[in-house]
């Protein structure tokens, strides 16, 4: 009898759970989005856009700095892109990035978001709004 219980209990606590799971969807994709820039004036060349990362159910906001840059390449050729620098309301910083139309250089990063594939994300996803 005790046994029968249980394993009724199990079964309405997994079929709940996927009912939820199917009523309630989460993605674990992650998504920026950026808003349109306003200009700040300080310092020069440099807008400021407000920013939302989604994780999951997680969520970071904040605003990014950009201002173009121009990098010499090691073969003497100069690139432009755009150094993008991120930070929450409240002043800590999340990312120091810069993006070019081929590459991404993070110059520094929060320990959290220091990883290869959300770096790639970051940088792709801010190529695509700001170049």
């Amino acid at each position: 009898m005790y046994s029968m219980t249980r394993s009724s209990i199990r079964r309405f606590l997994i079929l709940f759970s996927l009912f939820v799971s199917v009523l309630i969807p989460v993605s674990c994709a992650p998504k920026l989005i950026v808003s349109d820039a306003v200009d700040i004036g300080f310092p020069m060349e440099a807008d400021r856009n407000d920013f939302v990362f989604k994780a999951g159910r997680r969520e970071l906001s904040g605003f990014i700095v950009s201002r173009p840059e121009t990098l010499l390449l090691a073969d003497g050729l100069a690139v432009e892109g755009m150094r993008l620098i991120g930070s929450t309301y409240f002043g800590m910083m999340l990312f120091d990035i810069t993006v070019t139309p081929d590459t991404y250089k993070m110059n520094s990063c929060a320990g959290f978001l220091d990883r290869k594939p959300v770096a790639a994300f970051l940088a792709s996803r801010l190529r695509e709004k700001f170049l």
